[in-house]
């Protein structure tokens, strides 16, 4: 069973969800319906254990949901550079969900830098093989 008790995950003073809660039995098929930026995703995050409530519990099986393989959670406002030459050909800065995109890459686009710099100082990079589209995963600052 799923339990989700008095959930609120707020990003700054903004709060993308408050106040949730619910159960899910084994087997039983829920659907959470509602406009853009209501905090779906915010919800099925924290669920997953991939974002930490600012307050409330996730409770899957009687166990505490807190982080996923020992990340706490996505950074915000990553700004993100990719290098190719010496030069950058894509900036962008992560989204709420530590997501980001940049658009308009060579469709045979080799081999690049991809260079990370989050709030507080963190720094990381690494070189990277895209193509027209990648998947990057999980990048530990």
């Amino acid at each position: 069973m799923l339990e989700i008790n008095g959930l609120t995950r707020a990003y700054g003073p903004h709060k993308a969800i408050e106040d949730v809660s619910l159960q899910v039995a084994d087997g039983e098929l829920v659907t959470i319906v509602g406009p853009s930026g209501c905090g779906k995703s915010t919800l099925m995050r924290c669920a997953a254990g991939l974002l930490t409530p600012t307050t409330g519990q996730v409770v899957l099986n009687g166990t505490a949901v807190t982080k996923v393989d020992g990340r706490e959670e996505c950074l915000a406002e990553v700004k993100v550079t990719l290098v190719k030459g010496g030069q950058a050909v894509g900036q962008a800065v992560s989204d709420i969900f530590g997501e980001f995109k940049i658009d308009k890459l060579d469709p045979e686009s080799g081999e690049y830098k991809l260079t990370l710099d989050a709030p507080g100082g963190k720094r990381a990079s690494r070189d990277v093989k895209l193509g027209q589209s990648q998947y990057l995963g999980v990048f530990e600052l």
